[in-house]
């Protein structure tokens, strides 16, 4: 490789390097111009500032957003914790509920004080207490009889399989009844009743009915809330994607606060101190200000180096890939007449030949007519 090639290469990465610190510095001082300019409301740059406040409205909006949509998804987590404990406690409360009925229900059918309530239930409770006698007593027997042999055993165990089956089916019933019963009653009767026991579970269960109609509530404004703020995030795609798109828009807006910065700043290096801005405006740099803006022209007049080197170069390659060419046509030229040289021996070759041939044909033809007979 051209070793040449390689100088220009290593320069245009110097050159880069100081036009990134050249762009660096200007986009800070550009920065801190617009910063002092804003604090100091003036109208120097008037364009540029108001560019410089619409950008910064745009990203602190987003930025805003972003974090509602964070706040609004966090909370949306607490609430599902915060439901998933009260429907527990709701599905517990309404388990203690169930429980109470069913005492209280079997209280009541096998007290039988309130024979105008109990009456439709005491039927079926009396016919599922005598199933559940007669099953228990046929279980016990089969539980009791000696087993002749493997046949015996087998169809006693398939038996008391079924009659186990049917026993628990019948006490499932039988707790189900009471429960109706229990719950029945306690809708219809909330007051206060001669028996202490039914007086004791009435008030159990009425504060852990208010206690799961309480528990309800609280589910039923929390799904709510978590429903609302589920369709709010979920308009306009994911909050994920919403997010996303966000913090693209806000990359999109620093890279023209990125380009903001370094124009003005540009406009300050073409600016003299003190020169005229606008009419009535001048630009007042501080100390800090000419101290960049002398490292720019410094950095400035090492790229021009640079520039001037790698044009040299590339005019020397420029120069001798020129002269390879026309070595390369010259070489062609030299060809082309060998080859026109060879080709005019070839036609006067060919043209010698074509004369001797023909001074051959004549010879030939006056030697027949010398041999031609007289008279003729």
């Amino acid at each position: 490789m051209d070793e040449r090639k390689k100088t220009i290469r290593e320069l245009e990465e110097k050159r880069r390097e100081v036009q990134s610190s050249i762009d660096g510095i200007l986009q800070a001082l550009g920065k801190n111009l617009l910063v002092r300019l804003d604090g100091e409301n003036s109208g120097a740059f008037a364009q540029e500032l108001g560019e410089y406040r619409r950008i910064l409205g745009d990203i602190k909006e987003s930025e805003e957003s972003i974090r509602e949509i964070e706040a609004d998804t966090l909370h949306v987590k607490d609430l599902e914790g915060e439901i998933n404990r009260k429907e527990q406690g709701n599905l517990e409360k309404n388990k203690e509920l169930s429980e109470l009925y069913t005492h209280l229900g079997g209280i009541l059918l096998e007290k039988g004080e309130f024979a105008s309530f109990d009456a439709p239930y005491r039927h079926q409770a009396e016919a599922l207490v005598q199933k559940i006698q007669s099953l228990d007593e046929r279980i016990g027997e089969l539980d009791g009889a000696k087993n002749a042999n493997i046949f015996a055993w087998i169809g006693k165990s398939t038996q008391g399989m079924v009659l186990r089956s049917l026993l628990t089916k019948s006490q499932a019933g039988l707790s189900k009844l009471y429960t109706a019963a229990g719950e029945k009653f306690a809708s219809l009767n909330n007051q206060v009743l001669d028996n202490p026991a039914l007086q004791d579970i009435m008030e159990t269960v009425l504060r852990v009915r208010a206690e799961a109609a309480e528990l309800g509530e609280a589910l039923a404004k929390l799904r709510s809330e978590h429903r609302e703020i589920g369709e709010a995030l979920g308009q306009d795609g994911s909050p994920a994607k919403k997010t996303q798109e966000l913090e693209r828009h806000i990359s999109h807006a620093r890279g023209q606060l990125a380009a903001l910065f370094l124009r003005v700043g540009g406009l300050m290096a073409a600016k003299k101190p003190g020169g005229e801005i606008s009419e009535g405006e001048s630009l007042s740099l501080s100390v800090d200000d000419m101290g960049a803006l002398d490292k720019v022209g410094t950095l400035r007049g090492e790229i021009a180096e640079y520039e001037g080197c790698i044009e040299k170069l590339k005019a020397s390659l420029a120069i001798d890939a020129a002269r390879e060419e026309i070595e390369k046509m010259e070489k062609s030229i030299t060809g082309h007449r060998q080859r026109i040289r060879a080709s005019e021996e070839a036609i006067a070759d060919l043209e010698k030949r074509i004369d001797e041939s023909n001074q051959h044909i004549q010879k030939l033809m006056n030697m027949e007519y010398n041999k031609t007979p007289s008279g003729f």
